[in-house]
């Protein structure tokens, strides 16, 4: 990926984070110059890919303040008015299923007698311990017996979907962002389910299934025509020319000019496959780990009320968002059903020692967006 384009993507989240300020959709502590103490709220903090400097720091940082972390229980039972906070505390949650949470997260997670809760991408999780990035089962029973964390769902297959004609990329060989390479929307190839797509395969607008939008089925013979075109001038290589973009667009436009085939699923559909992705992804934890699954943190941290509706119904208690408009943090007696988090890079805003300038964890954000390491 350029040099230009990482700073591209890097500065894209500016407008995002400026939103999210001016709709008042993080808590009061993140931008108050002083905040008052925590008192009888709880902000959940959001993790992905754990680094060992970065999380030790953060960790000695609510140890120094006092701020005990909870664990999903005790949480729940503060949100449903049963236990009354002892002291200052937070919730620590990881998306996804990164191999960092064993390799770093864990051990300092007991080093500092702190708790965290995991949510999984169910089908993603390897049958055994293996060189690549996801975690496998036996480490994740390993984890979750000594104590220390506890794992819940985030569904089946994390799946982005096409929701709109207007195309927005192509797949290329830098196209994913992070090492779950997650970002591919997933689409119906040679009959199957997959995110794993060809070079050039179109990329339309795109959404969390969790965000309620129908799928758009898109045009199949578009697609194979774009992805053998790529494949006769020379595959990956095609791409490593700078008009690549320029030349490709304009042969999608060629062959797209009689018009769309695409189509979309039905309302029916919809909730069906959303009600299928809930229960396998249930199923599949709770045999693995032998007990129910009942929460649940939707994909990309975006829901629906239908989401929230089918969570119900398939028999999940609660649901982690990223930001929500209902509330910024959360006391008792809230939803369990609409739980905001925030990035865990405002974990150094809240009240204490060592507190840091928003600009300057603003401007980290950003240098770290703009290496494009990963998504997070």
């Amino acid at each position: 990926m350029a040099l230009f384009e990482k700073i591209l993507k890097a500065f894209r989240e500016i407008p995002i984070e400026v939103r999210r300020f001016s709709a008042g959709l993080y808590p009061d502590f993140v931008s108050a110059p002083d905040p008052e103490p925590l008192g009888q709220q709880v902000p959940v903090f959001m993790f992905h890919t754990v680094k060992s400097a970065s999380f030790e720091a953060q960790l000695v940082f609510l140890q120094r303040n006092g701020y005990r972390t909870l664990t999903l229980d005790r949480f729940m039972g503060f949100l449903a008015g049963r236990h009354r906070l002892e002291g200052p505390s937070v919730l620590l949650t990881f998306d996804d299923g990164h191999k960092s949470w064993y390799d770093v997260a864990w051990p300092l997670l007991r080093k500092y007698g702190c708790h965290g809760v995991g949510f999984l991408v169910a089908s993603s999780i390897r049958p055994i311990p293996e060189a690549g990035h996801w975690l496998s089962w036996p480490e994740v029973l390993e984890m979750e017996r000594s104590g220390s964390m506890t794992f819940e769902s985030h569904t089946l297959r994390h799946d982005h979907v096409f929701v709109g004609p207007e195309r927005v990329d192509f797949f290329h060989p830098t196209y994913h962002r992070n090492p779950l390479e997650l970002e591919a929307p997933w689409v119906d190839r040679d009959g199957r389910y997959t995110n794993r797509l060809a070079l050039g395969t179109p990329i339309y607008r795109v959404a969390s299934r969790y965000a309620g939008y129908p799928k758009m089925l898109d045009d199949a013979a578009l697609r194979r025509a774009c992805v053998e075109w790529v494949a006769r001038r020379g595959g990956a290589s095609f791409f490593s020319s700078p008009g690549w973009r320029r030349s490709l667009g304009a042969f999608f436009r060629m062959m797209s000019a009689a018009g769309p085939t695409h189509h979309y699923e039905t309302p029916l559909e919809l909730r069906e496959r959303i009600r299928n992705d809930l229960v396998l992804g249930r199923e599949l934890m709770s045999r693995k780990l032998g007990r129910p699954i009942r929460h649940l943190c939707f994909p990309w941290g975006v829901g629906s009320e239908l989401a929230v509706q089918l969570s119900r119904e398939t028999g999940y208690v609660g649901n982690f968002w990223v930001v929500h408009a209902r509330r910024n943090t959360n006391r008792s007696g809230d939803s369990a059903f609409y739980i905001p988090r925030i990035k865990d890079d405002y974990l150094f805003r809240l009240p204490g020692n060592g507190r840091q300038p928003l600009w300057s964890i603003l401007l980290n954000k950003l240098r770290r967006r703009a290496k494009a390491v990963h998504i997070y």
